[in-house]
């Protein structure tokens, strides 16, 4: 809510008074921040990348267990985050809405990086935060959990890097993502710099990329390719806003190919339990117009978590198509944040 300038305040002046004491003082997009005494002496930490940043006298657990403002404990060290991001409660008007997207701080890759110096004496705050930060920044590797392809970035651009996975005999250079969906590890290197290196370990994705080809109700703003997007914030619901339709509701997959199909993993909407299905039926076919009879039935329990779905025996087919037969409260709506299809 401010605009980007240099701001100072005492770390006791971080403080908000709210009736329950909770997470506060946080601040985005930093470029920099220093702690210092009166004197000017303490450190500076420049990020390599703005940051959040939050500087309070209390601990979390401090602020979590004290049910009133005047509980707290006496002010003590000061307690430092440096952080990549952090995602806020709400977007629209007092919260609703959930917060806008470029707001959310996401699971999946990210890259931090930051420089702390020591500050006093001749030189400000404000002059080392100029200074550019020495040393090396790090190696990033990251993979593509749907197509299990893995990509090396290297800190310095133009530089050769070096990788090896198991199975091979020699280190190869690295040109292009290198396929790990069967999981494995992987190391990479500067040629000309060992010492900058990286490692990953990576499960098998035993899930397989879909696309969805049909289904029987959706809400317009809620569509099911919610359900293949990769976030979970995103739901996909059955018509509510014009009329209210009844069970089944059922969705078509395709997986592009013939798979073994194994499974399948379902997890509810995250923001509340309407439409949390408890009935289901799946059906695997080679064929988008014709399924036969489920290969696999049974009851979600009532729960937020994901739900795993194993067949007794991997079926083969390319179209996969899940049906909800029931809702766990007896209404007729239908929702689910992500669905995705398993395959040896």
């Amino acid at each position: 809510g401010s605009f980007l300038g240099q701001y100072s305040q005492t770390v006791a002046e971080q403080f908000v008074n709210y009736a329950k004491p909770q997470n506060m003082a946080n601040r985005e997009d930093v470029r920099w921040a220093a702690l210092t005494d009166k004197s000017g002496h303490g450190f500076v930490a420049v990020g390599g990348e703005p940051m959040s940043v939050t500087a309070l006298p209390w601990t979390e657990e401090e602020l979590v267990f004290a049910p009133h403002p005047y509980q707290l404990p006496a002010p003590g060290n000061t307690q430092l985050h440096l952080d990549l991001g952090m995602t806020g409660l709400g977007g629209a008007s007092c919260g609703q809405g959930g917060p806008l997207k470029p707001d959310r701080v996401t699971a999946g890759p990210h890259k931090m990086s930051l420089v702390i110096r020591p500050v006093g004496g001749a030189f400000s705050a404000r002059e080392q935060a100029k200074v550019i930060p020495d040393g090396d920044s790090p190696m990033l590797i990251k993979r593509n959990e749907n197509t299990g392809e893995v990509t090396v970035v290297s800190p310095v651009e133009g530089a050769k890097v070096m990788y090896k996975i198991p199975g091979m005999r020699r280190a190869k250079l690295y040109t292009a993502p290198v396929n790990m969906k069967d999981g494995g590890s992987i190391e990479a290197w500067l040629l000309d710099n060992p010492h900058i290196s990286a490692t990953a370990n990576f499960d098998k994705i035993d899930k397989v990329a879909t696309e969805i080809i049909f289904v029987s109700s959706e809400e317009p703003d809620e569509p099911a390719t919610n359900l293949i997007d990769g976030d979970p914030e995103t739901i996909w619901h059955s018509m509510w806003s014009v009329t209210v339709a009844q069970y089944p509701y059922w969705i078509d997959f395709d997986t592009k190919g013939e798979h073994s199909v194994k499974g399948l993993n379902y997890l509810p909407r995250q923001d509340g339990t309407t439409g949390w299905i408890k009935d289901y039926e799946i059906y695997v076919s080679d064929d988008k117009d014709n399924f036969g009879e489920p290969v696999a039935k049974g009851s979600f329990p009532r729960s937020s978590k994901a739900q795993r779905v194993d067949f007794e025996k991997p079926v083969k087919g390319r179209y996969v198509r899940f049906k909800a037969l029931s809702s766990q409260n007896g209404q007729d709506y239908a929702s689910g944040a992500e669905i995705e299809i398993l395959a040896d």
